[in-house]
């Protein structure tokens, strides 16, 4: 079914269908890596959805800055954006950000995911084996 905040953003034509997959994709991914990283022991290797996030986080400024921190709430626990904007957003409670600004803010992480996940699927489609025997003619 997907994010409730993504299927109003789709509905309303803020978002198109590429970024709500491209959320939906990211939500799975993080759900995936939570109920990896809570079975796993101190030490282990993170799994891909784990490096995937790591990546992610990094290229979106950390957990601590706007786009870390609506990414690791909105897309990877499905919280409010309302809910978001107003108590966990830098700045909040104390500075609430505004609901359509952080709207805004989610297209624009979106779009940054979307890029993220195209660039990973261009590197598998150069790293795959060729078929055919004579692979390295």
């Amino acid at each position: 079914m997907g994010l409730e905040v993504l299927q109003r953003m789709e509905t309303r034509k803020t978002i198109d269908a590429r970024l709500r997959a491209a959320g939906d994709e990211w939500h799975e991914m993080y759900q995936r890596a939570q109920s990896k990283a809570s079975g796993s022991s101190f030490g282990a290797v993170p799994s891909e959805d784990e490096q995937e996030i790591i990546e992610c986080q990094k290229i979106l400024g950390g957990s601590a800055t706007c786009g870390g921190s609506c990414a690791e709430y909105v897309l990877g626990e499905g919280e409010s954006i309302d809910k978001w904007a107003k108590t966990r957003a830098p700045g909040a409670p104390g500075h609430p950000m505004h609901v359509m600004a952080a709207s805004g803010a989610l297209r624009v992480i979106l779009e940054i995911i979307y890029g993220r996940q195209e660039q990973r699927r261009q590197l598998k489609l150069l790293h795959r084996p060729l078929s055919g025997a004579n692979q390295w003619v």
